[in-house]
């Protein structure tokens, strides 16, 4: 439970991040390399808590098809 809070704020903090660059009066080129770095976070943060949903995944008790 506290994990999931953890990552939300986390995911919320980076949201916020986004959103105040996006707005903010910097230069294009420099506005869009801060966005993608915020983005890379979020796709970080999403892919490190779906790992932790995916358990008891081991090979042989997996149906790939």
């Amino acid at each position: 439970m506290q994990r999931n809070r953890n990552l939300r704020h986390m995911e919320n903090n980076l949201h916020e991040c986004l959103y105040e660059k996006t707005r903010s009066d910097i230069p294009d080129i420099n506005k869009f390399l801060e966005v993608q770095r915020y983005k890379e976070k979020r796709v970080q943060l999403h892919a490190t808590r779906r790992e932790k949903t995916i358990l008891n995944t081991i090979k042989h008790e997996r149906m790939d098809e």
